[in-house]
């Protein structure tokens, strides 16, 4: 795989979505994650990391893959505050009434470390349902983006592979993706 070929579809598709581009490297990507276009954002610079199953796909689906890739770096910069407000719903507010209502008396006296044990369930509970919740917010607007600017076809071929990416995610990763992921049929519903 060429990296400086990848890199230059995506500066154009990035012109062509108006969005800005992003920096390709080769990398490991889950073998589930079936268009082997993985966006990352480290240290807040964001990358697409490319694995191998991306060679073996068709030219449309290469197109459709690094164009999602940027669309979701794009939505995930650009809608980043609504997931920090979530995370405190969800998350963080939860936890803080429980501490609250142990501090005033409300609840059971229990030992210290089951009301950490709650709160930090509550904690991941919440962190799960807010980015599932983000996550299924931004899939909308990235399918909806993707139909105009590369077209029905595209835009379907990768809703197809990411329902077959749905149900080869493995064990509690493939909950997570399933909760996260809407359905190829929701997906397209919505278009």
């Amino acid at each position: 795989m060429d990296l400086d070929e990848v890199g230059s579809r995506v500066e154009e598709l990035a012109t062509r979505f108006g969005v800005d581009a992003a920096p390709v490297e080769a990398g490991d990507v889950p073998t589930w994650w079936l268009d082997g276009v993985r966006p990352k954002a480290r240290n807040q610079q964001p990358v697409l990391v490319i694995g191998p199953v991306f060679e073996s796909l068709p030219p449309g689906e290469q197109e459709g893959a690094l164009a999602e890739g940027l669309l979701v770096l794009h939505y995930s910069e650009r809608e980043k505050y609504k997931l920090l407000l979530s995370l405190l719903v969800l998350a963080a507010a939860p936890a803080l009434l429980i501490t609250a209502a142990k501090k005033l008396g409300v609840l059971p006296d229990l030992p210290g470390w089951q009301w950490a044990a709650v709160s930090v369930l509550i904690f991941a509970v919440g962190t799960c349902a807010a980015t599932c919740l983000w996550n299924r917010s931004i899939i909308p607007l990235l399918d909806r983006r993707m139909t105009e600017v590369l077209g029905w076809e595209t835009t379907a071929s990768m809703i197809d592979l990411s329902e077959r990416a749905r149900a080869a995610a493995p064990d509690l990763v493939g909950v997570y993706v399933r909760l996260t992921v809407p359905s190829k049929k929701r997906r397209l519903r919505r278009l």
